[in-house]
């Protein structure tokens, strides 16, 4: 995969454009301390931060739902057409975590019930189009299948992984994020020590874990501010 330094390139008053890279810069060190910060900090929010439908949860959303957008932003930038179908092709999963988080839409109705003061939401299947949640899930993640496939989605992160070009920072702190999160849920080590917030580390580990899958996204893009666009990769 050859990096091109040519008129594909960005304009340099790209507005948008320099926003997402300063955002990036943003994102790195403020991932990097609260990884750091996130078990001190998880001890002293409040347990309604940790709760179904909580702060974190609803900023979660908010993330996620802003992946989706910054992955049609992305698409945009491109002529070629495999980059332009790898971005959109990531919209479908940005929307599912989305759901996920919103719980379906069970987000959006009132709570059945507290338990211990914290608030109960319906279940999916009390939702007048629970049924239809999982099959509808099936179909997106075939024809997300059929896509990766069909157009060889991917080889992007092969490639990039060949040109010693992935963004091993960031998504080393996304994984981590992720394992954080794990090990809270299910109160591993001594996660346990935690008592009832381990809720709340789990959530903010959650947090961080989406921001890192945008810091992610950012740093590939940033790569192609820097050297131009990519061209399809030569796989």
């Amino acid at each position: 995969m050859s990096i091109q330094k040519n008129s594909l390139s960005l304009p340099a008053h790209s507005l948008p454009s320099q926003v997402s890279l300063r955002l990036h810069r943003i994102l790195r060190p403020f991932l990097s301390i609260g990884l750091i910060a996130a078990y001190p900090l998880s001890k002293i929010l409040p347990l309604s931060w940790g709760w179904e439908n909580g702060p974190f949860e609803q900023v979660q959303a908010v993330i996620l739902i802003a992946g989706a957008i910054l992955a049609y932003y992305l698409s945009r930038q491109f002529k070629d057409d495999f980059l332009r179908r790898f971005w959109l092709w990531t919209i479908p999963i940005w929307l599912v975590m989305a759901g996920r988080e919103l719980n379906w839409g069970a987000a959006f109705y009132p709570p059945v019930k507290l338990s211990e003061g914290e608030p109960v939401l319906l279940s999916r299947s009390d939702l007048w189009y629970g049924a239809m949640v999982y099959p509808l899930l099936g179909v997106v993640l075939l024809a997300w299948l059929i896509a990766v496939v069909k157009y060889r989605l991917y080889r992007m992160p092969l490639q990039l992984v060949l040109d010693h070009c992935f963004p091993i920072f960031e998504s080393a702190l996304t994984f981590l994020a992720a394992l954080l999160s794990d090990a809270a849920e299910h109160q591993r080590f001594f996660f346990g020590l935690l008592g009832q917030h381990h809720q709340v580390l789990e959530e903010l580990a959650e947090f961080l874990f989406y921001l890192g899958l945008i810091a992610t996204s950012l740093a590939i893009f940033r790569l192609h501010k820097k050297k131009g666009f990519m061209k399809s990769p030569s796989l």
